[in-house]
């Protein structure tokens, strides 16, 4: 079990450098692919409409970097839930779960930015808010997850508090 949890680990570092781009965009910036072949943010210039056209950058490209990079990102987080579905909700994925919630909230920043800077592009706008519904809805699973493993440490501490002192017979 340690092994696919360090997989995941791995995983997420791998998927991490991926969606960098995502934590320092800003209104304006737009994404392009660097030669490095990760995403790279592309800042506003009067220049930035013709060095989007020399590297063959367009909306159509930007929306397929965002529908292969989240796929990648949404099947990863598919395996950390069903992993947890499947086995117990041990400290372990616990504290890889919520890295990827804390990381998911920083990306989500990004993701609101980038969807102010195509505001008229519906295609856009709408992969953006189904990223982000989805990456929502990760962190509310995991967060119910937690919060029934703690409801049963709860209930079975609770339990031995409730015998009265006196009702019990020696």
């Amino acid at each position: 079990m340690v092994v696919i949890i360090d997989s995941f680990r791995d995983e997420f570092v791998e998927l991490q450098k991926r969606l960098e781009v995502f934590l320092n965009l800003e209104i304006g910036d737009k994404i392009l692919k660097g030669e490095d072949g990760f995403l790279d943010k592309d800042p506003p210039s009067n220049f930035q409409f013709l060095r989007r056209w020399w590297y063959g950058e367009s909306r159509e490209k930007t929306l397929e970097y965002l529908d292969t990079l989240f796929q990648d990102f949404f099947k990863f987080l598919d395996k950390i839930l069903a992993f947890i579905r499947t086995h117990m909700f041990s400290q372990v994925i616990e504290k890889l779960s919520v890295d990827v919630c804390n990381y998911i909230t920083k990306i989500m920043e990004g993701l609101h930015k980038l969807k102010q800077t195509y505001y008229n592009d519906t295609k856009i706008v709408c992969k953006v808010d189904a990223c982000i519904l989805t990456m929502i809805d990760f962190k509310d699973e995991t967060s119910t997850f937690r919060i029934q493993k703690y409801k049963k440490t709860i209930v079975r501490c609770n339990s031995f508090n409730q015998i009265a002192p006196d009702s019990l017979s020696i």
